[in-house]
């Protein structure tokens, strides 16, 4: 039997399920010459077995509380099997969705920081200029020039 929690598995699950008695499942407590015994059976009419009608036993001489949990869990089965599916879309979709916004904050902090290597390439490369300048115009040029720089002008 494979892992249920894997598609193949569930899928294996589910053929077993195609396969088995129609569901749903019940148990029934017989009193016998031997005792107590409970049957797990089909509620439905038989489809696997043509000529066969009501109750058909599946597993005999069951013990009870076993043969409760045999019928409640091929019952449940193809619930649960659908439930798992269902999950594992939600978290794939989720996943898909958080990985696309991911993208976008990275893609948005990469154009940011490239904007800021390029300003503080213009910063480096007017300190270069300016080591040349000379007179009293020299710093307020420079703050101007500066300036443009910080606030996007190129």
């Amino acid at each position: 039997m494979s892992d249920w929690t894997t598609p193949e598995g569930r899928a294996e699950l589910r053929k077993l399920v195609e396969r088995a008695t129609p569901t749903p499942w019940a148990t029934k407590l017989e009193q016998t010459q031997y005792g107590h015994v409970t049957h797990v059976l089909s509620t439905r009419e038989s489809e696997l077995r043509p000529g066969l009608t009501g109750q058909e036993v599946i597993a005999a001489n069951a013990a009870g509380f076993d043969a409760e949990l045999i019928a409640a869990a091929v019952n449940a089965l193809p619930a649960l099997l659908d439930a798992a599916e269902k999950l594992e879309r939600a978290t794939e979709d989720a996943h898909d969705h958080w990985q696309a916004a991911a993208n976008q904050v990275v893609t948005r902090y990469l154009a940011r920081a490239e904007a800021a290597e390029a300003a503080l390439d213009r910063v480096r490369a007017l300190s270069e200029e300016g080591k040349g300048w000379g007179g009293s115009d020299a710093i307020e040029e420079f703050i101007l020039r500066l300036d443009e720089i910080l606030d996007g002008a190129q």
